[in-house]
C-alpha cells in the first residue's frame, strides 16, 4: 500500500491523482443519468445538482459515464456511515471543471460534501493523515481508495473494481 500511496500521478485541475494499486481497471459504465441517480436514491444518496449536458461549462453534477464500481462503492460507504449521515455527491462525471481526462470524467472519482460526521468516520477508520505536496491532508481506505480533503468537499477516487 505504501507503494501506491508513493506514486502520485500528479494533478488534475487542483486534484491529485494516485495512481491504484494494483491498477485499476475500468468497469461497466452508466449510460443515462436517471440509472446511477435511481440507485444513489434509493440508499439515501442525494445529488446536489441536476446535469444539463455533462460537456457544458455550467455548474450541474453528472453521473452519465460514471463506472458502477464508482456508484457502488459510495452506496457501501453510506452503508458504513448509516443512516443518521446521509452522503450528497456534489461532483461526479461532468466534464466542467474536471477536464476531459480528469478521474471524474473516467468516472473513478466523485466529490462528496463536506460534513462532520462523513469527516469523522473517514479519519476514525482510514490510515492517514498523509499530505500531499501542496498541502492537502488525505485518507486510505483498506481496499486502496484515497479520500482527499479538498477544504469545502471530499474528493474520493475509488480504485476497487
Amino acid at each position: 500500500m505504501k507503494a501506491a500511496i508513493s506514486t502520485l500521478l500528479g494533478f488534475i485541475g487542483a486534484t491529485m491523482a494516485f495512481e491504484c494499486n494494483p491498477r485499476h481497471q475500468p468497469t461497466a459504465r452508466y449510460t443515462n443519468e436517471q440509472e446511477p441517480r435511481n440507485v444513489l436514491s434509493r440508499s439515501g444518496i442525494s445529488v446536489n445538482l441536476g446535469c444539463k449536458d455533462r460537456n457544458a461549462n455550467v455548474d450541474q453534477t453528472c453521473l452519465t459515464g460514471m463506472e458502477v464500481s464508482t456508484v457502488n462503492a459510495v452506496v457501501g460507504l453510506q452503508s458504513m456511515l448509516g443512516s443518521g449521515c446521509p452522503v450528497v455527491v456534489t461532483g461526479a462525471a461532468e466534464i466542467y471543471p474536471h477536464g476531459k481526462t480528469s478521474l471524474h470524467a473516467l468516472g473513478q472519482a466523485v466529490d462528496l460534501r463536506m460534513k462532520a460526521c462523513l469527516t469523522n468516520y473517514i479519519q476514525k477508520n482510514m490510515r492517514g493523515p498523509s499530505t500531499t505536496s501542496s498541502g492537502q491532508k488525505y485518507w486510505v481506505s483498506s481496499a486502496g481508495n484515497f479520500y482527499l480533503n479538498e477544504g469545502n468537499h471530499w474528493h474520493v477516487q475509488y480504485c476497487q473494481n
